[in-house]
């Protein structure tokens, strides 16, 4: 396999991540309070049910497809397939006493037919190069899916997600909120790309691909922390987070529908590379290099000063990355080739921000900058060190929220925009393996070179008409991104040219208690004569997808 394949597989799931978190469209859920004969105490139990359907539309690219590093997922379904079948449960129990006090649990539960009694598809044929069957060259053994795929493609299987207790202390005149257990916190003023929030939680990148329209707050996984809220004055305010526990990002596994390289992540179990007629190299997947299970920490200091009508807010935060390299193992003395494949996750990565929002003339508008200090950078893949190149980046980012009110067209209707920028100021190790032009990586941007600097540009529009249907508000939802220039150069490469993401559909929110949203999502970037892509390897993997929910 050339490293131009691979860069394409290794990077692109992270940079389409940012685009996926604008494809949302999620319903009001409806709290149910239980009375339990206690005074002061407050109890609710929340459920949402979903049905999750979606078919492909879109037929296959053959460049993409018969590339041995994409043909198990582009073959997964075909089209007209049912390419998810899935219902999914997510409970959460709160106990509030006094307002101030109390505990919170939440889990989810899943089952998805679709990958019910399914095995890895491969390419018909065999693959140019070597001549061998598709068949014989896939990532996972005997073209059976490993036990990580299985649990969160089909099921049935759950998770806890959030449970932790919280209080409200008074020490002297300053009142602290406190925050202990299994939840997930998110600072700055971001909406969708990388800012101060920047691996404060890892993201459920499967979820984010997979269901279309999730909110970037409902993405991030809940890690074992501590937090500290304290008001010191009535404009000033102080937070402390300090992390128990490290847990990585979730990516979309190869073999299933939406994976972006056949032999990532957790799921399979080699990769291929093909060397000349009749023969292939097998490369097989190590365990994780996963980072320290503690000692990250933040703080943050948030003013609100009457003469800027909005808040300003400072930031330090140390921190393990929660988004791996694709490392290689030392190279085997015969063949020369890695003995193995595996994910690195760096460690001790600094992250100092700033932040201003303030409401203008009815719009909310936003203004971040960070500057992240021995960050991880885009690595070529299969590099044989201990991890990958490392440095300075700086990353900048405006946003507005714009509600409007009725007119002739619709009766409101609610924009979000982003555009987010970011520029590598220092390479400060482990240069020789930086995959950036002028330095590792050759062939220029189509191929994922990253480069100085990079910029992209985020759209979500959704107009809304009240009650044109007895019991049913309707609205018309519209996602749209794309990297205006150049590649990012962090691990998680989350802006690539001429690469992007769009869906569009109708929603209707019916007696506030039921969901239904049919949409078509769809993905684009520039496609290479081998079939690798600049950022999004989906670009053939347009589908359609309605979703049901009823919240009790």
């Amino acid at each position: 396999m050339n490293k131009v394949m691979f860069r394409a597989g290794q990077s692109a799931w992270q940079g389409m991540l940012s685009a996926t978190l604008l494809l949302a469209y999620a319903g009001t859920t409806q709290a149910l309070p239980l009375d339990l004969g206690v005074p002061d105490t407050e109890v609710r139990f929340d459920n949402d049910v979903r049905y999750n359907t979606g078919i492909r539309v879109q037929s296959r690219n053959d460049r993409v497809s018969h590339n041995v590093g994409f043909d198990e997922s582009d073959y997964s379904f075909g089209p007209g397939d049912l390419v998810t079948n899935r219902f999914d449960l997510l409970s959460q129990l709160d106990v509030v006493y006094k307002h101030d006090t109390g505990v919170r649990l939440s889990g989810s539960a899943w089952y998805d037919f679709a990958y019910a009694g399914k095995d890895v598809e491969t390419a018909p044929g065999n693959e140019p190069v070597t001549g061998l069957p598709y068949s014989s060259l896939g990532a996972y053994p005997n073209n059976k899916f490993t036990s990580p795929t299985s649990r969160y493609y089909k099921g049935p299987s759950g998770e806890l997600l959030d449970a932790f207790a919280f209080t409200k202390l008074q020490l002297g005149p300053v009142p602290v909120n406190v925050k202990v257990g299994q939840f997930a916190t998110y600072w700055g003023e971001a909406l969708f790309s990388d800012g101060v929030a920047y691996a404060q939680s890892p993201t459920d990148g499967r979820k984010a691909l997979s269901v279309p329209g999730t909110q970037a707050k409902e993405l991030f996984l809940p890690v074992s922390q501590v937090t500290a809220q304290a008001q010191i004055a009535d404009d000033l305010s102080l937070g402390l987070q300090y992390m128990l526990d490290w847990k990585p990002g979730r990516a979309p596994e190869g073999g299933t529908y939406l994976g972006v390289g056949d032999f990532l992540f957790q799921g399979p179990t080699r990769l291929t590379i093909p060397l000349a007629t009749g023969f292939a190299a097998f490369v097989p997947r190590a365990d994780s290099v996963d980072a320290d299970n503690h000692g990250s920490y933040g703080v943050n200091l948030r003013w609100s000063p009457a003469w800027l009508g909005g808040t300003m807010g400072v930031y330090y935060r140390q921190f393990d990355d929660v988004n791996p390299w694709v490392l290689g193992g030392a190279p085997d003395p015969t063949t020369m080739l890695p003995s193995n494949y595996h994910l690195t996750y760096a460690e001790n990565e600094r992250l100092y921000g700033f932040s201003v929002a303030r409401n203008l003339s009815g719009v909310s508008v936003a203004f971040e900058t960070t500057y992240r200090r021995n960050a991880a950078l885009n690595t070529v893949g299969l590099a044989p060190l201990a991890e990958g190149a490392r440095g300075d980046l700086y990353n900048a980012l405006i946003n507005a929220i714009a509600y409007s009110s009725s007119n002739a067209i619709w009766d409101s209707a609610v924009t979000s925009v982003e555009l987010a920028a970011t520029h590598y100021a220092k390479i400060r190790s482990n240069e020789s393996v930086f995959n950036a032009e002028g330095e590792a990586c050759t062939g220029g941007e189509n191929v994922g070179c990253s480069t100085k600097n990079a910029a992209a540009f985020f759209l979500s529009f959704s107009p809304t008409w009240y009650q044109p249907i007895a019991g049913a508000d309707i609205s018309l939802p519209v996602v749209f991104t794309v990297g205006l220039a150049g590649n990012s150069a962090d691990v998680a490469t989350s802006m690539h040219k001429g690469s992007g993401t769009y869906s569009f559909g109708v929603a209707a929110d019916v007696l506030y208690k039921y969901n239904v949203n049919i949409a078509y999502n769809g993905y684009f970037s520039h496609v290479n004569d081998d079939g690798t892509t600049n950022g999004a390897p989906l670009v053939d993997r347009g589908w359609l997808s309605l979703t049901l929910k009823a919240s009790f």
